[in-house]
C-alpha cells in the first residue's frame, strides 16, 4: 500500500468517526430537550390543576358568590392552559424528530384530555356565574312589581277606568301578562341600535339597582359583545363603563349606515324569478333611505352614485319596468324614486306568487331562508363541498323554484316547451335566463354548481346538461372537402402566436390562517390558504406523510385551457379532523 493510499483511509477513518460522534451530540441534545420539556409540561400542569381547584371550590360556595374573584381564576386558567398547550405541542415535535411515534401519539392523546378536562371547568364557572345572576335578578324583580302595583293610586285609577272602557273584554285586563323580553345582541352592527332602544326603555331608565342592570345587560350579550364587557363588576361606574364600551365599539348611526350600505354593495345582482331576493333589496333600500335621511345626506338621495349602484343590482325587466313607471308618473330618476317603485313592486310581486302558490307556499321558502341563521343567503352559496367533507344538503322540503321558461311549477328541464325545442334554442334560452349550463338551475352559476356531472350522451364528456348535448353530426365546412395536401419535399408547419399583458408589479397578499390537522393520532399545524372560488380542500403530500395518511390513489381530470384536459393522481381523505387557532378574545 503506497503512502497516498494509507494518508485517505486514516482520513477517511477520521471523518467516519466525526460523523458519528456528531450523530450522537445532536442525539444527547435531543433527549436533553425533551427531559427540559416533560419538567416544565409538569410544573405548568400542576399550574393549571391548582387554579382549577381554587375557580372550583369559589363557585361550590354557598351564597353569595364573589363574581369578580371567579371571572380573575377564569383568565389566569385561560393563560395557564394556553402556556401548558404550547409545551406539549413542542414536547410532541420533539418526540417526531426522533421518530418516537408511540410517545408522540401518547402526547398528543394527554394534551386533549387535559385540554378538554380544563374548558369543561371553565364553562361550569362560567355557568354558575350565569345561574346566580338568573336567581338574584328573579328574586328582585318581583318585589320592585309589587311596589309599583300597591304605591301607585293613580296607576289603579287608570286601570280601573280602562276594564270599565273594555266592554267584553273586561276580564282580558286582570290576566297576568308576560314580561317584556330584552331580545339578545350577539355583535351585530346592523342590529345594536334596535337592541340598545329597547334595553333604554326597558332596563337602563327602570329604577333597579345597578347590580341588577348589569347583570339583565350580562343576560342580553353574547359572542363578541359579552367578550367586550368581560371582566367588569356589578358597580354603577362598571355598569356605566359597560355602557360606554358597546355605544362605543357596535353603537353609532352612522357605522349602522356603512353596514347596509356594504349590505347593499355585497348583494349579487337580482334574477327576475327571485322573489324572496327582490323584496330583500327592497327592504334594504328603504331603510338606507331613512338611515340618510336621519343623517341629514339628502345629497346622496338623488340620481347620483348610490342610485347607479342600485339600478345595476336590478335585472334587465326590472330596469325596464323602472323606466316605464318613472315615464307614467312623470318622476327624475333618483334613490327617492327607486325606494318608491320598489315598495310598488314588492306588493305587486308578493300578491302574484301568494295567488299562484297560496300564502303556505311564501311562508315555507321563508322558513327556508331563516334556516340558514337568520342571515341573507343569495342562492346555494352557503352549500361547499370539500375534499374531507362529503356533500353538504339542507333538511326539510325544498319548495321548487318555477319554470324559467313558463313560470309553471316545474324545472325548466322537465318543460315540455323547453324539451321540444332546438338544441340552439335551448342554449339561448340558458343565456338569456343565466341558467347555469350544466343543470339548468337558476340560483346559481356553473362554477358553483353542486350537481355537475358528465353529459355522457354519445359518449360525450363535457359537463353540459343533457338537454344542452347536440347529437347532430358535424358538418363538414367547404375548405374540408379538398384539403391541401403539401408537396414532396415540403414541410406542413403551423405559426401559433400568444400575446400576453405583463401588469406592473404589485404587492399581493394571499389570504391564511393557522389550523391545527388531526388523523392516525398525529396532529400538526398548518397555514391553510383561503380561496373563494375553489370547491376542493386539498393537502400536499408532505402534510400528509406527517399525518401518516395512506388512502389509495385516484384518477381525477381537470379541463383546462384549450379544451385540453389534465390528469393527476389524488387520494381523497374521509377522515380527519381540524381546528382553527384562536386566542381566549375570538380573534383569530
Amino acid at each position: 500500500m503506497s503512502d497516498n493510499e494509507e494518508i485517505q483511509g486514516q482520513e477517511k477513518t477520521v471523518e467516519t468517526s466525526g460523523s458519528s460522534a456528531s450523530a450522537k451530540d445532536d442525539k444527547h441534545e435531543s433527549y436533553e430537550r425533551i427531559l427540559e420539556l416533560k419538567r416544565n409540561k409538569r410544573s405548568k400542569k400542576t399550574a393549571v390543576t391548582k387554579v382549577r381547584h381554587s375557580l372550583e371550590r369559589l363557585c361550590a360556595k354557598k351564597g353569595e358568590l364573589d363574581i369578580q374573584s371567579i371571572e380573575g381564576q377564569i383568565e389566569g386558567l385561560w393563560e395557564l392552559l394556553e402556556q401548558s398547550m404550547s409545551v406539549m405541542d413542542e414536547l410532541s415535535h420533539a418526540y417526531m424528530q426522533i421518530g418516537k411515534h408511540d410517545s408522540n401519539a401518547t402526547t398528543n392523546t394527554e394534551a386533549e384530555n387535559f385540554e378538554s378536562e380544563t374548558l369543561q371547568a371553565i364553562e361550569r364557572a362560567e355557568g354558575a356565574i350565569n345561574e346566580f345572576l338568573q336567581v338574584k335578578s328573579k328574586q328582585s324583580s318581583e318585589p320592585v312589581s309589587i311596589v309599583n302595583t300597591q304605591h301607585t293610586p293613580t296607576s289603579q285609577q287608570n286601570l280601573l277606568a280602562a276594564e270599565n272602557n273594555t266592554g267584553n273584554n273586561v276580564g282580558v285586563s286582570k290576566h297576568k301578562l308576560d314580561p317584556l323580553k330584552v331580545p339578545v345582541f350577539e355583535g351585530d352592527k346592523t342590529r345594536f341600535e334596535d337592541f340598545w332602544g329597547l334595553f333604554s326603555s326597558l332596563v337602563d331608565s327602570g329604577n333597579e339597582p345597578a347590580n341588577i342592570k348589569m347583570a339583565r345587560l350580562r343576560q342580553s350579550l353574547k359572542g363578541t359583545a359579552l367578550e367586550a364587557i368581560r371582566g367588569l363588576g356589578v358597580s354603577l361606574p362598571e355598569y356605566e363603563e359597560a355602557k360606554e364600551i358597546l355605544t362605543t365599539k357596535f353603537g353609532g348611526r352612522r357605522r349602522q349606515l356603512q353596514a347596509y350600505m356594504d349590505q347593499l354593495e355585497a348583494m349579487p345582482s337580482l334574477k327576475g324569478s327571485d322573489v324572496q331576493g327582490f323584496e330583500r333589496f327592497a327592504d334594504l333600500v328603504r331603510i338606507t333611505v331613512v338611515k340618510l335621511q336621519a343623517e341629514g345626506r339628502d345629497g346622496e338621495l338623488g340620481e347620483g352614485t348610490l342610485h347607479g349602484l342600485l339600478v345595476k343590482k336590478l335585472a334587465e325587466r326590472q330596469v325596464e319596468s323602472y323606466s316605464r313607471w318613472l315615464r307614467e308618473h312623470k318622476k327624475e330618476r333618483s334613490v327617492l324614486s327607486l325606494k318608491d317603485w320598489l315598495k310598488e313592486e314588492v306588493r305587486v310581486r308578493v300578491e302574484a306568487v301568494e295567488m299562484v302558490h297560496g300564502v303556505e307556499g311564501m311562508d315555507l321558502s321563508l322558513k327556508r331562508n331563516e334556516a340558514g341563521g337568520g342571515k341573507f343567503r343569495y342562492g346555494d352559496r352557503g352549500r361547499s363541498r370539500t375534499l374531507f367533507a362529503g356533500r353538504g344538503g339542507v333538511g326539510g322540503k325544498d319548495v321548487k323554484p318555477p319554470c324559467a321558461l313558463c313560470e309553471g311549477n316545474h324545472g325548466i328541464w322537465s318543460c315540455q316547451r323547453f324539451q321540444d325545442m332546438k338544441v340552439q334554442d335551448r342554449w339561448n334560452i340558458a343565456k338569456v335566463k343565466h341558467l347555469c349550463f350544466r343543470c339548468l338551475g337558476s340560483d346559481h352559476q356553473g362554477k358553483a354548481c353542486l350537481r355537475s356531472k358528465a353529459c355522457k350522451t354519445d359518449g360525450c364528456t363535457k359537463n353540459h346538461h343533457a338537454l344542452l348535448h347536440d347529437s347532430a353530426p358535424p358538418v363538414k365546412r367547404p375548405e374540408d372537402k379538398n384539403p391541401v395536401v403539401p408537396r414532396e419535399g415540403e414541410t406542413d408547419s403551423r405559426t401559433h402566436t400568444t400575446m400576453h399583458d405583463t401588469p406592473a408589479t404589485e404587492a399581493l397578499s394571499l389570504r391564511t390562517i393557522p389550523v391545527w390537522l388531526k388523523a392516525n393520532n398525529r396532529k400538526v399545524k398548518v397555514n391553510a390558504l383561503l380561496d373563494d372560488a375553489s370547491n376542493e380542500t386539498f393537502l400536499n403530500a408532505e402534510v400528509a406523510g406527517v399525518l401518516d395518511i395512506q388512502e389509495p390513489l385516484q384518477t381525477v381530470k381537470v379541463h383546462v385551457l384549450n379544451d385540453e384536459i389534465e390528469t393527476f393522481e389524488l387520494r381523497e381523505i374521509t377522515r380527519w379532523k381540524t381546528g382553527v387557532l384562536a386566542r381566549k378574545d375570538g380573534n383569530i
